[in-house]
């Protein structure tokens, strides 16, 4: 699981509309997502799902993202 799974799994918890996934250009976007719901997980249904999950976060200097 990763931060950006939450919105959509929210989103589809609530029974709200499905939301679409971001373009790569997503700036005149008002809303959209990059993650995946975690509902099918949650609700035991047998999907394929990712097996690694990435962040980034700033080195010492506070200037170099890794």
């Amino acid at each position: 699981m990763e931060g950006v799974d939450l919105f959509p799994t929210i989103v589809e918890a609530a029974g709200l509309d499905e939301v679409d996934l971001c373009p790569e250009d997503s700036s005149d976007v008002a809303v959209c997502h990059e993650g995946m719901s975690l509902m099918p997980l949650i609700t035991g249904e047998d999907v394929e799902w990712r097996d690694a999950a990435f962040s980034w976060y700033p080195d010492a200097s506070g200037t170099i993202m890794g």
